[in-house]
């Protein structure tokens, strides 16, 4: 979570000229625009991660955590191709 609270501030000082010149040219938007949708991806991949620590702590069986495991890579691969989807 440090991480992604490190890129949020990294991305937030990079978009802070912007904001404060009053107007946002073009380009300017675009940049809004793509970091927005980085730090959507971020979240959704922190959430993926957070389900499954808490999925996994409560297995008992190790076909349970296999289970866990599947679900998990499955819900990351759309995840996954919903980025790249996005960023085309």
């Amino acid at each position: 979570m440090k991480k992604f609270a490190l890129c949020f501030v990294a991305v937030w000082a990079l978009i802070s000229d912007a904001t404060v010149a009053g107007a946002i040219d073009g380009d300017k938007a675009a940049r809004v625009a793509f970091v927005n949708e980085f730090i959507r991806e971020q979240a959704s991949t922190q959430q993926i991660r957070d389900t499954f620590a808490k999925e996994q702590a409560e297995d008992k069986i190790s076909s349970d955590r296999m289970a866990t495991i599947v679900r998990t890579a499955t819900r990351m691969n759309l995840e996954l191709q919903t980025n790249i989807d996005m960023l085309q």
